[in-house]
């Protein structure tokens, strides 16, 4: 299922960020650790997260993740884990 990998990818660089990212989380559950743990610094993830919160589970979601969305979540993460360490 290419929404399983999505949040595969997205929970893999949430955990290389210190945060449990634990696979029964929705993205907006996460997007709330990302803003409580690295607030402002945290919050273009978080939004990611937000949007694909809507993507998949709004009133009209999309048939297959978002892959400009993985990238730059993953993009993010990284620059976020390079400034925080």
């Amino acid at each position: 299922d290419p929404w399983v990998r999505q949040m595969q990818q997205l929970r893999g660089a949430l955990r290389s960020l210190g945060l449990s990212a634990a696979a029964f989380e929705a993205p907006r559950a996460l997007a709330q650790q990302l803003r409580s743990r690295f607030g402002a610094h945290g919050e273009a993830l978080a939004v990611l997260l937000d949007r694909l919160e809507h993507q998949r589970y709004g009133r009209t979601p999309i048939a297959r993740p978002d892959a400009r969305l993985t990238r730059a979540f993953v993009a993010g993460a990284r620059a976020l884990r390079s400034r925080s360490g």
